[in-house]
């Protein structure tokens, strides 16, 4: 609607009554006023996409009923308030984009409804608190472009229903957790430009469901797991920027759905398998800045839309 302002000066005490206040996508600015949290009966609350300057109230852990809270794209100065925790009845929160330091509180796992956690584009350091692992309702989970460090902790393999994951553009280290194969609804699995380390785990391949798949500008060494030519619905598949090593398994020709397929820049050795000819719908092909030989297989020539790197390799024709 384009309002502007502050919403010091409004009256809160005398809208008691309200159940659901939207007043995103607008210009208002300054602080989110405490007395908000009188709203006792809001079911949902929405101030994204404004201009709110302030910290998130304390005082809004009081607001029980609330199932749906969204924060983002503002301006929030200071950390996420563990007294968001008392809110047991959310579904949904957004805090996206806001500005916000700090570590992610742990009592965060208290909100056992939770479905939608998306805390991406933020300041936030520190751990993943095991904590999480508690939210086994969770459908949506996004950590994305903040300063997370630390391990991935095996209890994030307790959120079976999880259907995105995304945790890309962070300073987390160690491995893949092992227990991330039981995610088995997983259709998106972001990982990439972190510092992970270690193989890729062999339960990968229970991630049937996973369309896209991005491990990319990470640690990662040995050898490409050959479960994941179980992932049968992987159209786009990134593992460039390792350190993986050996051969180019031969089970990725099952991967047939597969658009998009980077394996550039790790260390791989032996041939291009002649197998790829038969992925064909195969448009981006990058396996340049690696240590492949032998002969580009004649079958590459059927794929007429197919965009191939391979410098820096050892090919011949």
């Amino acid at each position: 609607m384009g309002l502007a302002g502050s919403l010091d000066a409004l009256d809160f005490l005398t809208l008691r009554s309200l159940v659901r206040l939207n007043l995103s996508y607008n210009q208002l600015g300054g602080a989110i006023p405490p007395a908000i949290s009188v709203l006792s009966r809001l079911v949902s609350l929405d101030l994204a996409s404004n201009q709110f300057t302030s910290k998130i109230p304390v005082r809004m852990g009081s607001m029980k009923e609330l199932r749906f809270l969204s924060l983002s794209q503002n301006q929030l100065i200071g950390a996420i308030p563990p007294s968001l925790s008392n809110l047991t009845s959310l579904v949904h929160l957004h805090l996206y984009d806001s500005m916000l330091v700090g570590v992610i509180p742990k009592e965060l796992g208290k909100l056992h409804e939770l479905m939608d956690l998306d805390i991406g584009i933020n300041r936030l350091s520190g751990s993943i608190p095991s904590s999480l692992g508690n939210l086994t309702k969770l459908q949506r989970l996004g950590f994305y472009k903040n300063q997370l460090s630390g391990l991935i902790p095996d209890e994030i393999g307790n959120l079976i229903e999880v259907i995105a994951f995304s945790f890309p553009k962070n300073l987390l280290t160690g491995p893949i957790p092992s227990s991330i194969g039981n995610m088995t609804k997983l259709n998106i699995l972001y990982l990439w430009d972190n510092q992970l380390s270690g193989f890729i785990p062999l339960e990968i391949g229970n991630l049937i469901e996973v369309t896209d798949l991005q491990l990319s500008k990470n640690l990662l060494r040995g050898p490409i797991p050959s479960s994941i030519g179980n992932m049968t619905k992987l159209k786009i598949l990134y593992l460039w920027g390792n350190q993986l090593s050996s051969f180019i398994p031969l089970e990725i020709e099952n991967l047939i759905e597969v658009t998009d397929l980077s394996l550039s820049t790790n260390i791989l050795t032996g041939p291009i398998p002649s197998f790829i000819g038969n992925m064909t719908k195969l448009n981006i092909l990058y396996l340049s800045e690696n240590q492949l030989s032998g002969f580009i297989p004649l079958e590459i020539g059927n794929m007429t839309k197919l965009q191939l790197r391979i410098s820096n390799s050892q090919q011949t024709f």
